[in-house]
């Protein structure tokens, strides 16, 4: 059964509540996202969030003034 108590202490507490979750690993561990579009610009600040050590987006379209609006930051 898994200890509940502490869930919301960190931004990992859900994943360090699994057993054999291990933090370290996933902070030794990287993420890359090939196109920065609708999914990655939901998906690449959660990554963040939980703690991943290296996140990459490569992207091959430009910037344009007239998308500024789509952007995200």
């Amino acid at each position: 059964m898994l200890d509940t108590s502490a869930l919301e202490a960190s931004p990992t507490s859900r994943q360090e509540a699994v057993p054999g979750f291990d933090q370290e690993v996933v902070s030794r561990s990287g993420v890359y996202f090939v196109g920065a579009g609708g999914l990655t610009g939901e998906q690449a600040p959660g990554v963040v969030r939980k703690g991943y050590g290296r996140v990459g987006v490569t992207d091959m379209d430009f910037f344009e003034p007239t998308n500024y609006p789509r952007q995200f930051c």
